[in-house]
């Protein structure tokens, strides 16, 4: 109905042209995903023949819809994922940031994004971590693991292992992909094991 409806406006002159979407039978079977461009040709102020170009968009229409799934897979990766995962800048500042980190610190995403990745730290962390992070910038390894503690939202401080990958080259994410885990419980296990001896 919309579609005949632009058809009628450059019929009428009212508009100069129109696209739209549509899906045609093939001839073997199946479909054939089209654009279809329809611009009125005017002579004397009138609109005297319709010109229209029809356009195969099936790859494109298969393209988007494989890139939709890989973006709801990922969302449902990252949605329900244990790890933390960020993305930080050569400056360590936080340009993303997965849900987990609410499950696992409290803090919402938004109050995360846009500081630096060492204000989570611990005090007599962050210097360690500082420095490891600016090795792995300035390229002298492909990646690192390093522990450290992390305040929480209630003020707790959690112990995790953070895994950290230098793609500040790859044009697709142009940054350090952080993953932190949790293992606070561990730490604590170890602690009590140790004291206990």
């Amino acid at each position: 109905e919309q579609d005949a409806r632009l058809l009628q406006d450059v019929l009428d002159g009212s508009v100069r042209g129109a696209k739209f979407e549509g899906r045609l039978a093939h001839h073997l079977g199946g479909h054939v995903d089209v654009l279809v461009s329809v611009v009125g040709v005017r002579v004397d102020g009138a609109v005297s023949e319709v010109a229209v170009c029809v356009q195969d968009i099936t790859a494109l229409k298969e393209a988007q819809l494989v890139t939709r799934r890989a973006e709801a897979r990922w969302r449902s990766l990252s949605q329900n994922a244990s790890d933390v995962a960020l993305i930080t800048d050569a400056d360590l500042v936080v340009g993303y940031v997965s849900p987990a980190l609410t499950a696992l610190l409290g803090h919402a995403e938004g109050t995360i994004l846009g500081t630096s990745l060492l204000d989570l730290a611990q005090g007599d962390d962050r210097a360690r971590l500082d420095a490891a992070l600016r090795r792995l910038v300035a390229g002298s390894s492909p990646d690192a693991t390093l522990e450290y503690r992390i305040r929480d939202s209630a003020g707790a401080w959690r112990y995790v292992e953070q895994h950290v990958v230098n793609l500040l080259d790859d044009p697709d994410v142009a940054g350090l992909v952080v993953n932190l885990r949790d293992r606070t419980a561990q730490h604590d296990l170890e602690t009590s094991l140790l004291r206990a001896t």
